[in-house]
């Protein structure tokens, strides 16, 4: 798994590609946890080039969702491949997360001097 940021003001982008498994999904909190402790608290996660989901990675997502809710932040995701979709529609989180088509129309559910 490869997992790049981007900077949009206060909105921090996450592209991840590849596949986030059991053993990668502990990097990727990591990480996660290293974005919101140096102050992010609205994160895109840009699954586009995402092959692969496993339920480690999915416990990832809902623990980045909780600390985020605690620091009043917030998680999206955007242009997620249909096998991914299934797998957050398959254990019913498909409601609890926001899922957007794409990257521009996450960016612009966050006020607009938030990214810039």
């Amino acid at each position: 798994m490869e997992l790049r940021i981007k900077e949009k003001g206060n909105v921090r982008i996450v592209y991840l590609q590849g596949k986030l498994d059991v053993f990668l999904s502990i990097e990727a909190e990591k990480e996660f946890d290293r974005l919101v402790d140096a102050g992010a608290l609205n994160i895109i996660v840009n699954m586009k080039d995402l092959d692969f989901l496993s339920s480690s990675g999915l416990r990832t997502f809902i623990a980045l969702q909780k600390k985020l809710s605690s620091r009043k932040g917030r998680l999206l995701f955007c242009s997620m491949p249909p096998a991914v979709s299934k797998i957050f529609r398959i254990v019913e989180l498909a409601d609890i997360f926001c899922i957007c088509e794409t990257e521009q129309a996450a960016l612009e559910l966050f006020p607009e001097e938030q990214l810039y």
